[in-house]
Order: structure tokens, then C-alpha cells, then sequence
């Protein structure tokens, strides 16, 4: 495989985190994370960085290389059959290169009807991960497009479009979005305004309009109303749960009911899932008390089953009682054998609340 060449010691992510916090928008560090990870033998997050780069780029061919070459160390034939079309799309003299020769399986090029359709999604993907807004939700969909999940499961449903987002990057293909399992949680018509108010929440969109919306794209999607005290945990006990291969955890945001939240979703984990947190809070102020997931991710960070990782694009919103700066916290099992030797420890407060909106 070809050289991903100079890559500094574990001690610099944190420099890397700090100018993507300052410039989300950029390709070069999400490149330096990308092979930082790639050389640390966690495949996995460093598929993912090249897409944040890749999707970044622009006209820069080294990000689409380095995303061929993150796939083909992942052994993920699929994306790798995908990124490289793509790639030689702008640059079609890099299919004599040696590198293009050495990782890119000929098969993987052979022109098929699906081509247009599906290297369009792959491009879309790819700009709903620069574009969206706000910036932190673009790292959900860089996750599952290099997750590639058999099943979603989102606490929060809120208007649908997370969920949208989510099941066609997990899908990645128009074929494959279709029959992406999805499940779901919200209050939608049952949010009153006393709750509203608890859980520091929003109004969702009723059941039927997030169906209607969803049943244009995926056909395998099911919507639980309800409080996830009571509907998660049924869900989790039914013998058709889990485990899910990806969860996104953004519902009512008291440090009881996302614990409660914490507690049905841990059981439904397998060494694949990767659980992300909504809600942790960078600016610790009053109105905040007993607010977010802060609490609960420091507690999983000591703990020596997870890997937990804050994810460094954040945003900022003006509120009444000040800037109010939000992160997504990433939260795995640890491999076993040590894969992941580092345990990704997070002080939510241990650097400036400087996200953009």
C-alpha cells in the first residue's frame, strides 16, 4: 500500500481538533487526523476523517487518494469501488498511477448501469457533509458513510431531517437506502408544553409526517411515539431489537432521561456500534444545571469498556442567558485485543466554548 507519509504522534490530534474548531471548513487537518488514525491501525475513524476531507476538498486530488487508500486498509471493497470512481470522475489520469494500480481491483472500475445514479448519491452525500447545517450534524453522516450500518436508531426525531440525512449516507446507494433499517423515537403529538420546557426540547413534526417523508426513500423505517422510559425499554426487550450498528442519542436532554436513554442503548451495543451524543454543553452555565450528557460522558471516558471521543466541529447559538456551544461525543466499545490502545478522554470544559454556528 502507498505511503501516507509524515505522520506526528498521537499528542498533536488535539492541534488538529483545535484548528478544525476554528476552521470546520477545511480539508488539511481532517487529512493530518485521517492518517494519524490510519497509522494507528483504527481504520475505522480514519475511513471516516477522509470523508470529512474528501468532502472538504474540493479540486485537491491527495484527499481522494487518501479516501481510496483509508477504504482499501478497510478492507470496505464497496467504498472503495465508490470513492475511486468518483475520484478518477476529476481526475481520470490517476487510474495508471501505481497507487490506483496496487489497491484498486480492476472489478471495482468496470463501468455498470448504476454508475450515474449512484456516484450522484455518493457526491451528494459527500456535500450534505460539507453544507449541513448546523456544522456538527455533517459528522454524523461522515460516521455512517463510513460505518455502512445495517441499522439506525435515533432518539429525537424532531423534523425528520437528521433522520433523512442519516439513512442515506448509512445506505450510501439509492438501492441500499431503501431497505436500511431505521428506528425512530420521539413524543411527536404527545409533547406538551411542560416537557417542552423539562427537557430543554423542541416541538417535532407528527408521526405521520415524518412517515410520509421517509416512505419516499426507505421502505423499512418504524416510528415509536411515546417516552423513551417506557418505549425504549420495550423495544429493547422485543426479540427483534439489536443489536444496531448506529445510534444517535438527541431526545429530551435532562441528565435523567438521557441516562435512562444511555441505560436501554448500552444493551443493545456490539463491538460495531457507534453511539453519538446530541447535548454536550461547552460553556457550563446555571440555566445548564442538570442539562446535557456532560455528566454521563465523563463517567463513560473513566470507564475501561469504552472508547469515548468528543468530536471536534461545534456550534454556537446567542440564547438569553448567553452563547450556548454544543459538541457530539462518540461513544464505542473497546476492541478486544488492545486495537484501540488509547482510551480518547474528554474534558468538555477544558478548552475554550470557540464552535461556530
Amino acid at each position: 500500500m502507498m505511503s501516507l507519509g509524515p505522520v506526528e504522534t498521537m499528542s498533536t490530534e488535539g492541534e488538529y481538533d483545535a484548528r478544525i474548531v476554528a476552521h470546520p471548513d477545511g480539508a488539511e487537518a481532517w487529512l493530518a487526523k485521517a492518517k494519524l488514525r490510519l497509522s494507528r491501525g483504527d481504520h475505522q475513524a480514519g475511513v471516516e476523517f477522509a470523508i470529512a476531507a474528501a468532502s472538504r476538498a474540493g479540486a485537491v486530488p491527495e484527499a481522494g487518494r487518501l479516501l481510496v487508500e483509508a477504504a482499501a486498509r478497510a478492507g470496505d471493497a464497496h467504498l472503495l469501488g465508490l470513492a475511486a470512481k468518483c475520484h478518477l470522475q476529476l481526475f481520470p489520469d490517476d487510474r495508471e498511477t501505481s497507487v490506483f494500480q496496487r489497491l484498486v481491483p480492476p472489478r471495482l472500475l468496470v463501468p455498470t448501469p448504476q454508475d450515474a445514479e449512484e456516484l450522484d448519491a455518493f457526491n451528494q452525500i459527500l456535500a450534505s457533509i460539507r453544507d449541513r447545517r448546523p456544522r456538527r450534524y455533517g459528522q454524523l453522516l461522515q460516521c455512517l458513510l463510513a460505518l455502512r450500518p445495517r441499522s439506525i436508531l435515533e432518539i429525537g426525531v424532531f423534523d425528520g431531517r437528521n433522520a433523512a440525512d442519516m439513512i442515506r449516507a448509512g445506505g450510501r446507494t439509492p438501492a441500499q437506502t431503501g431497505a436500511l433499517r431505521y428506528v425512530g423515537f420521539d413524543l411527536f403529538e404527545e409533547m406538551t408544553p411542560e416537557v417542552h420546557e423539562k427537557e430543554f426540547s423542541k416541538y417535532p413534526l407528527s408521526r405521520a409526517e415524518i412517515g410520509h417523508a421517509l416512505s419516499a426513500f426507505n421502505q423499512n423505517h418504524l416510528l415509536i411515539q411515546g417516552y423513551t422510559q417506557d418505549t425504549l425499554k420495550a423495544f429493547r426487550q422485543s426479540p427483534d431489537a439489536g443489536p444496531i450498528d448506529f445510534v444517535f442519542i438527541d431526545g429530551g436532554h435532562s441528565e435523567e432521561t438521557i441516562q435512562s436513554d444511555w441505560d436501554n442503548v448500552a444493551l443493545l451495543m456490539s463491538e460495531k456500534t457507534v453511539v453519538i451524543f446530541d447535548d454536550c454543553y461547552l460553556n457550563k452555565v446555571k440555566e445548564l444545571d442538570g442539562l446535557g450528557c456532560n455528566s454521563l460522558v465523563e463517567r463513560l471516558a473513566r470507564d475501561p469498556r469504552y472508547v469515548v471521543e468528543m468530536l471536534p466541529v461545534h456550534d454556537s447559538f446567542d440564547k438569553d442567558f448567553g452563547m450556548l456551544t454544543i459538541a457530539l461525543v462518540k461513544v464505542r466499545l473497546r476492541p478486544h485485543g488492545g486495537a484501540l490502545r488509547r482510551l480518547l478522554r474528554i474534558n468538555p470544559w477544558g478548552r475554550p466554548a470557540t464552535g461556530r454556528s
